[in-house]
């Protein structure tokens, strides 16, 4: 895992997170910013929608973006960009540039607002509906079908358009396929998106289809909206 956190006790925390699942952290540590913190709130077992944050969305430094364009690109690359100054356009340009060179798949959860020609070179981009609108410049009530197949097209790779209880839609650009999602009572969304990445990234690294990884992700998503907090994407 490559990100950046701050010289704080959250920043602490994540990396005990991850030495704890033996997840091998190449972490930028930066005293000038804060680890992103989202609180939430929970009033009689239910989840709310307020949230307050600790953040900071100011671009990350020159040598903090050489750092995480040199870390190991592994079997799959996941770049989930959260809008949050860490995916710099170099940055991006310098992983694209390795993984294709390395025969990577890349899959990329784009940041809202962002120009997708910075995406350029990418296996899959995983959008929402609403970034998908955004970055077509449609409406949120168009088809997904329709959006996951126009900006394949334009992006001239595999995207897939997820659309909560309708299911998620995936497009080569020539055909539209769509997985419909599990029934579940959902309990908090947060971490789907996540999960559904990285389950697409997981059967893409081990030699799966797009649409078999698509079938899995829908099942993923939903055992995690089944629960409050973050549960494991399998």
């Amino acid at each position: 895992m490559a990100s950046v956190i701050g010289r704080d006790v959250p920043g602490g925390q994540v990396l005990e997170l991850l030495d704890a699942h033996e997840i091998a952290p190449h972490l930028w540590a930066d005293s000038t910013r804060p680890t992103t913190n989202k609180t939430r709130f929970i009033l009689r077992g239910q989840l709310r929608p307020d949230r307050f944050d600790f953040e900071s969305k100011a671009p990350i430094p020159g040598e903090a973006a050489k750092y995480l364009a040199a870390c190991p690109i592994g079997d799959c690359l996941l770049i989930q960009d959260y809008g949050k100054g860490v995916c710099t356009t170099s940055l991006l340009r310098s992983l694209l540039s390795r993984a294709t060179a390395a025969n990577v798949p890349v899959l990329v959860d784009p940041a809202r607002g962002r120009d997708w020609r910075e995406y350029e070179g990418c296996t899959v981009i995983k959008a929402n509906r609403i970034e998908a609108t955004e970055a077509l410049g449609c409406h949120v009530g168009d088809p997904p079908a329709m959006m996951a197949r126009r900006l394949a097209i334009r992006q001239g790779c595999h995207v897939v358009v997820t659309a909560g209880e309708l299911g998620l839609w995936w497009s080569d650009g020539r055909a539209v396929r769509r997985v419909p999602a599990v029934s579940v009572q959902v309990r908090d969304v947060c971490g789907a998106g996540d999960t559904v990445l990285a389950t697409l990234g997981l059967v893409l690294a081990t030699g799966g289809t797009i649409g078999a990884g698509c079938r899995l992700a829908a099942k993923a998503g939903a055992r995690q909206v089944r629960c409050i907090g973050v549960a494991p994407a399998c």
